[in-house]
């Protein structure tokens, strides 16, 4: 019998889902009004996740899955079985703001999906698992039976929400996570082996960017931890105005340095201030930084303590 995979969060644009450990983010667009997210596991995609705003007076979530089967059926040249069903494997607490339905297919791959409408906030998801036929367990190396697919695409499934009620977002990619307000939106990722960063903005005086750098023990024999907020401003094209303010601080049992400058932004005539946290998590040889503009001077803290990484 194959043993039920172990999860992992998964978190973009504010979707979130509990995804198999092997699965990682491969290819994503739009943004958090309409958009997409796909995730596979080094050897081909096994997660779509497709949304959007709903449109006042919307069809129900059916014509959303209606026309995701047309699109099926021009690109398999109708050689498709399609099939609708209840979503009552979802919890209760799922179904209550939703108008959901379940769906599966099989043509040249097999998939298993569900189409949601959101009446809290007027979101149109469609996520979707998706199998090779007589593919054998990336664990195992068992033969997978259709119920052993149905059974993890529910489990996965199961988990998804498009919102949620703290008014924070989640990010979560390649074993990095941290929530951010739901009123900064990403304007640029950038996802790279040994760095992660990601620039969200509330306004165009107001942003927020968090980084995770591996390697520390190598990043720190060239340049301390006390030089590290001058280095991420270098990084941040930001022309200093005034003296650089920093002071040692603890991050969560890790060694960190508190830093606040007045700095001119490249090619912009005006000031604003800048305030953040780099700190070395030794133990998973990692260095980390949130920064901030706009004047919010606890907001690196709050987003520091929801860092997680592993």
């Amino acid at each position: 019998m194959t043993a039920r995979p172990p999860l992992k969060l998964f978190g973009w644009q504010g979707i979130e889902l509990q995804v198999p450990v092997a699965w990682e983010l491969q290819a994503h667009g739009g943004d958090y009004k309409a958009g997409y997210a796909a995730l596979d596991d080094g050897i081909d995609v096994r997660l779509q996740v497709r949304w959007s705003d709903l449109k006042r007076g919307a069809l129900k979530a059916g014509s959303t899955i209606e026309e995701y089967r047309r699109k099926l059926e021009r690109a398999y040249k109708g050689n498709l079985t399609f099939d609708t069903r209840s979503a009552d494997f979802l919890p209760r607490r799922l179904r209550q703001d939703k108008d959901a339905v379940a769906f599966s297919w099989k043509a040249g791959r097999a998939g298993f999906g569900l189409a949601w409408h959101c009446h809290t906030c007027r979101r149109a998801v469609l996520a979707e698992i998706l199998f090779g036929t007589g593919e054998t367990d990336c664990q195992s190396g068992d033969w997978r039976s259709q119920e052993a697919d149905t059974a993890l695409s529910q489990r996965i499934l199961k988990s998804l929400a498009c919102h949620r009620e703290d008014g924070q977002r989640l990010w979560a990619v390649y074993g990095f996570a941290f929530l951010a307000p739901d009123t900064y939106n990403l304007e640029r990722p950038e996802l790279v082996p040994g760095r992660l960063q990601f620039l969200l903005r509330e306004s165009r005086r107001s942003w927020l960017r968090v980084e995770r750098w591996a390697l520390a023990s190598q990043w720190t024999r060239k340049a301390p931890l006390d030089q590290w907020p001058a280095e991420v401003l270098k990084l941040m094209r930001v022309t200093p105005v005034g003296p650089l303010e920093q002071t040692e601080t603890d991050v969560r049992g890790n060694p960190g340095c508190r830093f606040t400058r007045r700095a001119l932004r490249r090619g912009l005539r005006r000031q604003e201030r800048v305030d953040g946290l780099v700190w070395i998590a030794h133990e998973e040889d990692k260095v980390f930084a949130v920064v901030a503009g706009g004047g919010r001077e606890d907001l690196p803290e709050r987003v520091a303590a929801t860092v997680v990484c592993g």
